[in-house]
């Protein structure tokens, strides 16, 4: 896969890469594939779209101090996840701040559980979270309660939050 990202640091080239490789595999009956639907293969590209923005401040990543090479294949790995979860999910879409998860547990499992543990948690565990058809409710119940635990327990600097933010 090499780096997420080209020399001028867009992803649109392995993007599409991806996506033209799917295709072709699908087409050739390799690997029980099936082809992506139209509207399917456009949530893809921007789940890859959003994910190759999104690799570049992984909080995880940055903070591993990977070799090259290292961060590269988990980087590749990451990618495998998103593509495989945005297939198989319910809502089909990858959210900002996912791949902080996804590196998580490919950090600490093998691929296939990682899968695996990743749709449990989008799925069952945070149902809602990162789920946009759903307004992400339970994501907006728990801002909701840090915001008033934030009002209640430190005033004066959720007044300056609260100013900084209505401007």
């Amino acid at each position: 896969l090499g780096p997420i990202a080209d020399a001028a640091g867009n992803g649109d080239a392995i993007i599409e890469a991806l996506v033209e490789n799917h295709v072709c595999n699908a087409e050739s009956g390799k690997a029980g594939l099936a082809p992506l639907p139209a509207d399917k293969c456009k949530v893809w590209k921007a789940t890859l779209a959003q994910l190759v923005c999104d690799m570049k401040r992984n909080p995880i990543l940055l903070g591993m101090h990977l070799e090259l090479e290292e961060r590269r294949a988990l980087e590749a790995r990451v990618v495998g996840l998103a593509s495989a979860a945005c297939v198989h999910a319910p809502n089909g879409a990858y959210m900002q701040g996912m791949d902080a998860l996804m590196t998580t547990l490919l950090r600490n499992m093998n691929d296939q559980d990682a899968f695996w543990a990743f749709m449990i948690l989008c799925n069952i565990t945070l149902a809602g979270y990162f789920d946009a058809s759903k307004n992400l409710l339970p994501l907006q119940l728990e801002i909701g309660v840090f915001q008033e635990l934030f009002a209640t327990y430190l005033p004066s600097l959720h007044k300056v939050f609260a100013a900084t933010c209505a401007r």
